[in-house]
């Protein structure tokens, strides 16, 4: 498994919502169906003692294994290296997403590393630091956005162009993929043709409203 390419689907572990063994028999049947290498499965559940979750984890990786899957472990990064987990998920209060990959990499373990993260400004950091969460979220922000834009352009029939404004678009730098944004903004059969000819722009100015506000009572100023 490549973890520079990351799973496909992530399959998050709660004991507490159905019993154990359903739960095992559906996981079991999801992972005979899907591709080797697309399916991680995150051990969580927190609440449990430390002897039954390691249990629980011993459990989830022979059945990773036997199916070529990912087995990732919530914060706890001595059972990770316990289990021999192909990666680890860091709560916000966590060691660094640097400091986890030097603990796998100093055990032998090239572990895919995810970092929970909900502050835009933390998002885009980790993504342009090539955290592929953090890239694949950058990613499919991107896709929405032009998408929703396009979808915008054909509502109000804006031939003269759409400007992307915004702190969260504007703090994605080099992260807001020109390409990926425009394939998305034209992606709505039958319109593709039409929506090739609305430029898109995007406004880098922090206070476009009120250098607008200023450029107007400077108009008004003059003609009274």
């Amino acid at each position: 498994m490549n973890p520079a390419r990351g799973p496909r689907l992530i399959v998050i572990s709660d004991s507490e919502r159905a019993p154990q063994q359903t739960w095992f028999e559906q996981l079991e049947r999801l992972l005979g169906g899907a591709g080797p290498g697309s399916v991680l499965v995150l051990l969580r559940d927190r609440q449990l003692p430390i002897r039954a979750r390691q249990q629980l984890g011993q459990r989830l990786r022979q059945l990773t294994r036997a199916f070529g899957q990912w087995l990732s472990v919530s914060d706890r990064l001595d059972l990770a290296a316990l289990l021999e987990a192909d990666g680890v998920h860091l709560s916000e209060d966590s060691v660094s997403v640097a400091d986890a990959r030097a603990l796998g990499v100093s055990l032998g373990r090239s572990w895919y590393v995810s970092a929970a993260c909900h502050a835009p400004e933390t998002i885009v950091a980790s993504a342009l630091a090539r955290e592929p969460a953090a890239q694949a979220a950058a990613r499919l922000f991107v896709r929405l956005l032009g998408r929703f834009a396009g979808g915008l352009a054909l509502t109000f029939k804006a031939l003269g162009g759409v400007y992307i404004a915004g702190g969260v678009a504007s703090g994605l730098g080099p992260l807001l993929d020109e390409p990926q944004f425009r394939a998305a903004f034209e992606a709505h059969p039958p319109h593709q043709a039409l929506l090739e000819t609305i430029p898109t722009l995007l406004i880098t100015c922090e206070e476009p409203g009120l250098i607008g506000c200023a450029a107007h009572a400077h108009e008004h100023a003059l003609t009274t």
